[in-house]
């Protein structure tokens, strides 16, 4: 639900853009990027029938940065907004009805299909990433660590190299961007 929601916001975004530049890129899985800055973020709650596996309900809740804003030194690097992106003021009621209309036509079908376009959006193929797993081992979070993205699976997971070679396939976590200065001090860009 979460990859469908971030196709079709993107595409929201670009029809009102017009096709002007800057493309919509997706930092798996809930981000929404222009020019490498964060400009949406996605989140799914769903519930799932615990006797025959079917969906009882889902929410996803779409954040957008539309308006032009100071952002705080801290964020200034990460985080933007469509305004001074794009140099474009979008109308947040067309977006909003763009995103409803594409969610009407929703169906396990579509679901899938959007795939091959979240993969050609996406802005972590071939990115050197910082990944954060989610989990608890031993009562303490599972440490960070290096990999290389390789790809997206088709259920949406993250494939990833690490650096022994060895291939994983998150289905949850977070990846930060990094970049190796010449000092070999590894910054995260996001």
């Amino acid at each position: 639900m979460t990859v469908f929601a971030s196709v079709v916001t993107a595409h929201a975004i670009e029809n009102q853009l017009e096709g002007s530049d800057p493309r919509v890129r997706i930092k798996w899985v809930n981000d929404l990027q222009m020019n490498g800055k964060k400009i949406c973020g996605i989140l799914t709650e769903a519930s799932v029938h615990m006797e025959n596996g079917s969906l009882d309900y889902a929410v996803v809740g779409i954040g957008i940065n539309l308006y032009s804003r100071k952002w705080p030194r801290e964020l200034a690097g990460i985080a933007g907004d469509i305004e001074t992106l794009s140099g474009r003021i979008l109308s947040p009621n067309r977006l909003t009805a763009d995103i409803l209309s594409s969610f009407s036509l929703l169906s396990s079908e579509r679901l899938t299909s959007v795939l091959p376009e979240y993969r050609s959006r996406s802005c972590l193929i071939g990115q050197d990433v910082l990944v954060f797993p989610s989990g608890m081992i031993s009562s303490s979070p599972a440490p960070a660590y290096e990999a290389h993205v390789t790809g997206i699976d088709d259920r949406a997971g993250l494939i990833v190299r690490d650096r022994s070679g060895s291939v994983r396939t998150l289905s949850s976590g977070e990846v930060s961007v990094r970049t190796v200065r010449h000092s070999d001090e590894v910054v995260d860009d996001a």
